[in-house]
């Protein structure tokens, strides 16, 4: 396998849009008082709630605006290319967070996802100036999140998903400047942009 195509499979298999699923299967795995243990259907209910609002309907919508030539192809190299996939994520993710703020079935869970939505806006306002990476900003996110989460709950085991989630964002960030998608800087600054704003949402919004 050449390089470039493990930093492609690498690219997809972590794309950013997986993480709220990601992040909801590493809560499953919580003791019981955390999570939602003794509600089984109802967990692989909301985990599919989730996956098709936060993956499956922006990976279609991407699909029809390359149809409809809103943009070019499904990797956006261009960052003038990224405003309309970013805002439409913008929406739909808003709308998981705010379904799910009814529910609130998971604590901690909620704020994920404000996290993951306000990241998205922010980096739709800094793509009109620089190309931050989107995968390196969610997976900063991501281990901000479980970082926060171990903040919020006495639950050591997250450490291990801690250390994880800083290995595999150091994987994703190999592969994203393997491909020449971003500069080792951009990857960088996303990272640090994703790790800094989830953990103080976590900070404040306990």
């Amino acid at each position: 396998m050449t390089k470039n195509k493990w930093a492609y499979i690498t690219s997809v298999i972590f794309h950013p849009l997986l993480l709220p699923s990601f992040f909801l299967l590493i809560l499953f795995t919580f003791p019981p008082q955390y999570n939602l243990s003794g509600y089984t259907t109802f967990k692989w209910l909301l985990l599919l709630f989730v996956f098709f609002l936060t993956f499956v309907i922006p990976a279609l919508l991407t699909l029809l605006f390359v149809k409809i030539k809103v943009i070019r192809q499904i990797n956006i190299h261009k960052k003038e290319s990224r405003i309309i996939p970013l805002l439409t994520v913008g929406i739909v993710y808003y709308i998981t967070f705010y379904t799910l703020s009814k529910v609130n079935a998971i604590p901690g869970y909620n704020l994920f996802l404000l996290g993951s939505t306000v990241l998205i806006w922010l980096t739709l306002y800094v793509t009109y100036f620089y190309k931050i990476s989107l995968h390196l900003t969610a997976w900063g996110g991501f281990t901000g999140a479980l970082i926060g989460y171990g903040l919020l709950i006495p639950f050591h085991g997250i450490f291990f998903w801690i250390v994880i989630s800083v290995f595999l964002s150091g994987i994703v960030g190999t592969a994203r400047i393997t491909l020449k998608e971003h500069t080792p800087l951009q990857v960088y600054s996303g990272f640090i942009t994703g790790l800094s704003v989830m953990l103080l949402l976590f900070l404040f919004l306990k």
